[in-house]
């Protein structure tokens, strides 16, 4: 790794640090540089603001469909997105916050929700015998939503802290007995 690749990464991860503890909106281009011990007018030689360091943050994340298992095991999909989403909270933290003002990272969310959706509307019409691929990405839709917002909540302390395992179950029986109790 070259010096300018390290100084990049170490923006990146003080960027993610502030992302989890300060939100996107609060977080300045200063506070960066500062987290990462480096001089403000550095930042600027990797990144024109801090948009563009999100945008190099959502570059770097691998996809959750290889994450998911290919079962109809509810739990062990579940289990896969909360631990892929808690290894991204500081991104998807970032994503969800610039999406409220941000059309571009509007997009971004709608795209990795939309890689979400996919993967459970395969499983529910895998398990569904009358093939109804709406009401399929319909129910998909719902559970993607509830993942993400959950997660959020849990990463950001908006809601009371739950260890891992409580609120996989938790999430798990929302899913199993709620929105795919009738698929």
């Amino acid at each position: 790794m070259t010096k300018a690749q390290r100084t990049a990464a170490e923006l990146k991860d003080a960027a993610r640090r502030l992302l989890v503890r300060k939100g996107y909106a609060d977080m300045k281009i200063t506070d960066i540089t500062e987290e990462a011990g480096r001089a403000n007018g550095l930042f600027y030689r990797y990144f024109t603001d801090k948009a563009a360091l999100l945008r190099a943050l959502i570059a770097d994340l691998d996809p959750i469909e290889p994450a998911l298992p290919r079962t109809a095991d509810v739990r062990g999909r579940v289990e896969a997105y909360w631990r892929w989403y808690r290894a991204r909270q500081a991104e998807m933290i970032g994503i969800f916050q610039a999406a409220s003002v941000h059309p571009e990272f509007q997009a971004a969310q709608q795209q990795l929700r939309e890689r979400e959706v996919r993967c459970w509307a395969r499983h529910i019409l895998q398990s569904r015998a009358d093939g109804d691929q709406g009401g399929a990405y319909a129910t998909a839709l719902g559970i993607s939503c509830l993942l993400e917002y959950f997660c959020y909540t849990q990463c950001t302390g908006q809601t009371p802290p739950l260890s891992d395992e409580a609120a996989i179950d938790t999430l798990t029986g929302l899913i199993s007995t709620g929105l795919l109790a009738n698929t």
